[in-house]
C-alpha cells in the first residue's frame, strides 16, 4: 500500500512537472507570437507612411480613401486631423482655388455675350487643378509679397479663374495639349489669342506653361501693348502749320489798305 501511494505520488509528480514544463512552452509561443504580431503591424505602419509620404511628393492626393492597401483608410484617421484637413479644403474653395484673393476673380461662366458686347479689357484665364503640385508652385509664386506688379497688372484686365470644373473645354483653350498649369489670354470680345505664348524663358513643346511669377508678369505686359496698345496723344490744332498757312491771295484781300495798295488815277 506504502508502494502503490509512492507510485501515486510520483505520477502525481510526473504530471505536475510536465503541466509546468507545458505552462512555460505555452507562455514562450504567446511571447513570440505577440513579438511576431506587432513587427507585422510595425512594417504595415511604415509601409503605409512610406506610401503616403510618395503620393503627397508627387503631388497628388495625400489620403486614399477605403483602404485599397496603400492609402489610410478615413475612418482610422484621428479626428483633429480630419478636422484640419475639412478646414483646409474649405479654405482653398472660399479663395478661388488658391488664386491671389487680392484679385478679384471671375468665372468662365461670367464671359456672357451681354459681357462681352460692353466689355473694353482684355482677359487672361489660367487654368489650373487643385491636385497639381505645378498649379501650386504657381499659385504660391503669384501669391507671394512680391506680387505686387502682378495684382497693379490685373487691375487692367478680366481675371479668369479657371480651375477644377471651370475649365474651358473650347480647343482654342488647349492649343498645344491639356498640360496644366495653363495661361491663356483673349481679346476683349472674347477672341482667343493663341498667338501670345510666355514671353520669358518658356518651352517652345508647352507655349502657355508658366511657373514664375517673372513668367506671368513680363507675357501680361507684353500681351497688353498687343491687346491694348497706347492711343497717341491728339494733337492740338496748328501745332503742325498747316492752318497758319495762307495763300498770298487770301493774305490780299485779309490785309487792310494801305499807301502801297492805293491805285491812283490822275485826270
Amino acid at each position: 500500500m506504502d508502494t502503490r501511494h509512492e507510485g501515486n505520488d510520483g505520477a502525481a509528480s510526473v504530471r505536475v512537472r510536465a503541466s509546468e514544463n507545458g505552462s512555460r512552452g505555452s507562455g514562450k509561443m504567446q511571447l513570440r507570437r505577440r513579438t511576431v504580431e506587432g513587427e507585422v503591424r510595425r512594417m504595415t505602419g511604415m509601409r503605409r507612411r512610406r506610401e503616403t509620404q510618395a503620393a503627397t511628393e508627387e503631388g497628388g492626393a495625400s489620403f486614399a480613401v477605403g483602404g485599397g492597401g496603400g492609402g489610410i483608410d478615413c475612418a482610422m484617421a484621428a479626428p483633429w486631423l480630419l478636422v484640419v484637413l475639412s478646414s483646409a479644403w474649405f479654405f482653398l474653395l472660399v479663395q478661388g482655388g488658391g488664386l491671389n484673393p487680392a484679385i478679384e476673380w471671375n468665372s468662365p461662366k461670367d464671359l456672357t455675350a451681354e459681357f462681352l458686347a460692353h466689355n473694353t479689357k482684355p482677359i487672361m484665364t489660367i487654368i489650373h487643378k487643385r491636385w497639381c503640385g505645378a498649379c501650386r508652385h504657381l499659385k504660391e509664386e503669384l501669391s507671394k509679397d512680391e506680387a505686387d506688379d502682378f495684382v497693379k497688372l490685373s487691375e487692367e484686365w478680366v481675371m479668369v479663374d479657371g480651375g477644377d470644373d471651370d475649365e474651358p473645354k473650347a480647343d482654342e483653350y488647349a492649343p498645344d495639349g491639356g498640360y496644366i498649369p495653363r495661361i491663356i489670354f483673349s481679346e476683349a470680345n472674347g477672341k482667343v489669342r493663341n498667338d501670345i505664348v510666355c514671353q520669358v524663358g518658356g518651352n517652345p513643346s508647352y507655349k502657355y506653361f508658366y511657373h514664375s511669377l517673372h513668367q506671368v508678369t513680363e507675357t501680361m505686359k507684353y500681351a497688353r501693348n498687343v491687346l491694348s496698345p497706347p492711343q497717341p496723344s491728339p494733337t492740338p490744332l496748328g501745332d503742325d502749320g498747316d492752318d497758319d498757312e495762307k495763300t498770298e491771295e487770301e493774305s490780299a484781300k485779309d490785309a487792310p489798305p494801305g499807301d502801297d495798295d492805293s491805285v491812283k488815277v490822275e485826270l
